[in-house]
């Protein structure tokens, strides 16, 4: 660095150091506000998303089904909507009950869970990709399993097409 620069950045530095000096609020400003701001942003502002409305379609109608999708939903951030009887009722949802996401258990899905071939369908609305993507996340999470529990009931994820992401869980 040549001496003209640091000159130069010497006299910046005095010229400002003054002018603190003279209006102390400015220097409460230059320090304080970053401060306030990161407690506002950091606990006053939240992005999660909470009360996610998933409709459960339970087309095998027996009590494994029935446990596996109280298991999905006992997260707190998700709430069951019940009274959808096929897939397509429940797509339906999408646009005019707030649905987020819908968990589907096909016929069937309690006798191949047994030869650990279960699989639940999952769509998830990603016309808004943020919460989607939160949404598939609570689902994966809800779908884990549990200490003591075996291995039938997690979530894999794949994207698919139309706004929609797919999943099962096996």
């Amino acid at each position: 660095m040549s001496a003209g620069v640091l000159n130069r950045i010497l006299a910046l530095a005095s010229k400002e150091t003054a002018h603190i000096r003279r209006d102390p609020r400015t220097a409460v400003l230059a320090l304080g506000m970053p401060v306030a701001l990161l407690v506002v942003f950091g606990y006053g502002v939240s992005f999660d998303l909470d009360e996610l409305r998933v409709a459960w379609v339970n087309q095998d109608r027996t009590s494994e089904s029935r446990t596996v999708g109280w298991r999905a939903f006992s997260s707190r951030d998700l709430v069951r909507v019940e009274g959808r009887r096929t897939p397509d009722e429940a797509i339906l949802a999408f646009r005019g009950d707030g649905v987020r996401a819908v968990v589907v258990a096909p016929p069937g899905f309690s006798r191949d869970l047994e030869r650990d071939r279960g699989e639940l369908q999952v769509l998830v609305d990603a016309s808004d990709g943020s919460a989607g993507s939160q949404t598939l996340a609570k689902l994966e999470v809800s779908g884990e399993p549990r200490r003591g529990d075996d291995d039938r009931s997690h979530a894999i994820a794949t994207e698919g097409q139309d706004g929609f992401v797919g999943g099962a869980t096996s």
